[in-house]
């Protein structure tokens, strides 16, 4: 509480606003109201003290007064009343002063400032407590003997505060009673000290525990001794679970995948689902995308293929296409021609005579190439079947060989060589032609080449010509004549073209048909896919009235079938090969 004091000099002085003297004033009044609030207080709990003092200031004040009456003389008898004075004259009225103006409203008041506690300290100290929180110690206002008193009545018969680490639990307590084993408390003048030395003991009498809502179920409760409680059941994903029990059936649950061909992907944050693309799309990394992956279409591998296929016999250019990634070549050089049998005459049946041999295969080549180590166009070479030897019209005359043939390239790249030529019949063989090879020698570096030969040609006999051969057929032999002998016989067949792959001999049979006696061969059928040769002619067979012809090479590169000897008869002409192909692929 401010001294009253103070604030009385604080009014007087001239160093504050009107505002602040009325606060103080208002200050000094509260200050005096509070004094006189708590005299009353104070007396009403020393109700006794203060009679006792009443008494003895009475006994004070008799003494004072019996004192004083012994030295003042007694009063004498009232006396008469005097006269009446003379009436004085009226005052003249004062002049009316002039209205004053209103004044300015005044400015908002600032909140007041209640007590909210007042009590006299055991030293006689006044302490008020404002609504604002605040102390204030007024000062000493009773005297300390009266303090003494005071502070040993309130010491016996006041209330007590009480409070649990400072958190005030209750007030105006007058008794505590301590109870519980381990609680002890002890005085020592005005302190108490209570001693708890440990918390308090119990048992628990059933325990159980209840699955909620995580989907998982519980066993063996309520246990009330001793016991074991189970779980059971599926921990749902709300709760860290699967809901599931199998692994497929927990990964599916968790998994943000819904349809076929859908992806995981991590976005920074979470796993995300990303939907299957569209057929013949790729999956790239895609920094702006959600998930840092995206379905584009392809900018790589082959989209696209150009095919281009020469037949024609002699030379083409070929243009690279804009775009081009990679070009297969595909070749079969020009397959060999038979040769014609040899002619004996009627006079001369002790010498043998022999049919023509049957011409080779032309060989098969591949390459890749990378499009871009070609030039921008290319020749392209296909090469033509030989021709097969002529009919001999002369007696006791071998028989003609098979001439030409070509073989079939790709620029400077590679090439499929022609078949071998068929030999024309003597007295001692018909010689057969050789396969035509591939170009291995002619392959570049910068290429890729699987190269194949074609069948050889069978020789010419005396008795029957021989099979011709495989992959790309080569042409049967033709038949002769044995020394002494003058019964025609037939021929062989041709050989059946294959494949590059296929060297076993069954694969030789089913060329063009063998020529019977005094017949001719079969021409080789064409092959009806292009990987593989076509097929070799047909041998002619020997004869007395017309001696058989070699049937002619299937395309691609087919040789050509030897024809057959004649006695006293011109010999048949041997069969002409098939012509080479070439086939280029390109690839976008």
């Amino acid at each position: 509480m401010p001294n009253v004091k103070d604030l009385l000099r604080k009014i007087e002085s001239g160093d504050i606003s009107y505002e602040e003297k009325l606060a103080a004033l208002s200050q000094v009044e509260a200050s005096l109201q509070e004094m006189k609030a708590k005299k009353e207080e104070r007396v009403k709990f020393n109700v006794q003290l203060i009679i006792d003092e009443i008494k003895k200031i009475k006994q004070d004040v008799q003494v004072q007064l019996d004192y004083a009456r012994s030295i003042i003389p007694e009063r004498g008898p009232k006396g008469d009343q005097g006269e009446r004075g003379i009436d004085g004259a009226p005052g003249r009225d004062g002049v009316d002063g002039r209205n004053g103006r209103d004044g300015k409203d005044g400015k908002d008041g600032k909140d007041g400032v209640s007590v909210t506690d007042a009590k006299i300290d055991f030293d006689g100290s006044l302490i008020i407590t404002l609504s604002t929180g605040r102390e204030i110690n007024v000062g000493e206002v009773v005297s300390p003997d009266l303090a003494e008193k005071i502070k040993v009545t309130m010491s016996t018969n006041s209330t007590v505060a009480i409070q649990d680490e400072g958190s005030t639990i209750t007030s105006g307590v007058r008794n505590i009673n301590f109870t519980g084993t381990g609680v002890t408390a002890t005085a020592s003048g005005d302190s108490v000290t209570v001693n708890v030395s440990g918390g308090g003991s119990g048992a628990v009498t059933s325990v159980d525990v209840s699955g909620g809502t995580t989907g998982l179920t519980t066993s063996g409760g309520p246990v009330t001794t001793s016991g074991v409680i189970t779980l059971a059941g599926t921990l749902a994903i709300a709760n860290g679970g699967t809901g599931q029990t199998t692994q497929t059936a927990a990964f599916d649950a968790l998994a943000p995948t819904t349809s076929k061909g859908d992806l995981i992907a991590h976005n920074g944050t979470d796993n995300v689902r990303v939907g299957a693309g569209t057929n013949g799309y790729v999956l790239t990394a895609d920094s702006s995308a959600a998930a840092g992956v995206a379905w584009a279409a392809s900018g790589g591998g082959i989209s696209s293929a150009d095919i281009q296929e020469f037949t024609s016999t002699g030379t083409s250019t070929w243009t690279k296409p804009t775009g081009a990634k990679l070009v297969y070549v595909l070749m079969f050089g020009g397959g060999g021609g038979g040769g014609s049998g040899r002619r004996r005459a009627l006079a001369s049946p002790g010498t043998a005579a022999f049919g023509g041999g049957g011409g080779g295969a032309g060989g098969r080549s591949e390459l890749w190439i990378p499009a871009a180590a070609l030039g921008g166009t290319e020749t392209v070479t296909v090469g033509a079947g030989a021709t097969g030897g002529a009919a001999q019209t002369v007696d006791d005359t071998n028989g003609n060989n098979s001439t030409g043939g070509g073989n079939s390239s790709f620029g400077s790249w590679g090439l499929a060589r022609s078949g071998g030529l068929g030999g024309g019949g003597s007295t001692t063989t018909g010689n057969s032609g050789t396969g035509g090879g591939g170009g291995a020698d002619g392959i570049t570096s910068s290429s890729t080449g699987y190269t194949s030969n074609g069948g050889g040609g069978g020789a010419g006999g005396a008795t029957s010509g021989a099979r011709g051969g495989y992959r790309g057929g080569g042409g049967a032999g033709a038949a002769g004549f044995a020394a002494g002998s003058t019964a025609a016989i037939a021929a062989a067949a041709g050989g059946k073209g294959g494949s590059a792959y296929e060297n076993t001999p069954s694969n030789s049979t089913g060329g063009g048909t063998a020529g019977s006696t005094n017949g001719n061969g079969g021409n080789g059928n064409n092959a009806t896919t292009y990987f593989v040769g076509g097929d070799g002619g047909g041998g002619g067979g020997s004869g007395t009235t017309t001696a058989g012809a070699g049937g002619n090479g299937g395309y691609p590169g087919g040789g050509g079938g030897g024809g057959g000897a004649g006695h006293g008869v011109n010999s048949g002409a041997g069969g002409n090969g098939g012509n080479g192909y070439v086939r280029v692929i390109t690839f976008f």
